[in-house]
């Protein structure tokens, strides 16, 4: 073999690798995003479950230990949802200290 053969074999090699490494990439990427969709959607089924049922608002612990989705989740899927409206408790100066859930109505 010569080294221009090897170097072109090189070539190809590295190719295929920037190749697969895009489709990995690419895999991951969808997985990642097909997982937020659905934790979007269950909460936002159990929201509108809770509506039905006259619960007006879910905190945010709650809906993590009942759904078995960690609190950032419940957070960043309440921001990505056109359905949950976010409100906040406030104590006597007004600031607000927790963050409670509920399914918009209309």
């Amino acid at each position: 073999m010569t080294f221009q053969s090897v170097a072109n074999w090189v070539d190809l090699a590295s190719d295929f690798a920037s190749i697969i490494t895009a489709l990995v990439a690419l895999s991951a990427w969808t997985y990642f995003r097909a997982e937020q969709n659905a934790k979007r959607r269950r909460l936002e089924k159990q929201l509108a479950t809770d509506a039905k049922r006259g619960v007006k608002s879910r905190s945010i612990l709650g809906l993590a230990i009942q759904l078995g989705i960690s609190e950032r989740e419940i957070v960043d899927a309440s921001y990505r949802s056109n359905k949950i409206e976010r409100r906040a408790q406030e104590n006597e100066h007004g600031q607000a200290t927790a963050m409670w859930l509920a399914h918009k109505s209309g």
